[in-house]
């Protein structure tokens, strides 16, 4: 809860917080989260590698035109070829994913 004395800090790993090291400013290489582990199916990572595939589609694919820009003719439209965000783009296309992962440029 917010209050008097409040200081807003990054949450270190359990092994780090029982030796009681306190200097986490940008994080750890390996402090991520992932939805793969030993025990996951083949099946399930199988399936999450496709969406992740999908994430990552190269520049100038139908994917990554329609993740970046949504539907063409209402999120956007192409001007000159390049894609320019209608009204309905800009406030109707924002997810979360674009800060999550994006394709190389």
């Amino acid at each position: 809860m917010a209050g008097p004395g409040f200081e807003p800090r990054r949450h270190a790993p359990a092994e780090v917080q029982r030796r009681r090291i306190r200097r986490y400013l940008a994080g750890r290489a390996d402090q991520t989260t992932s939805p793969l582990s030993r025990r996951t199916s083949d099946t399930r990572i199988k399936e999450l590698l496709k969406i992740a595939n999908w994430l990552a589609a190269p520049f100038g694919t139908e994917e990554y035109l329609f993740r970046k820009f949504g539907i063409p003719g209402v999120h956007y439209n192409m001007v000159n070829n390049s894609p320019v965000q209608t009204q309905a783009g800009i406030t109707q296309t924002v997810l979360g994913i674009r800060y999550l992962v994006d394709a190389p440029t």
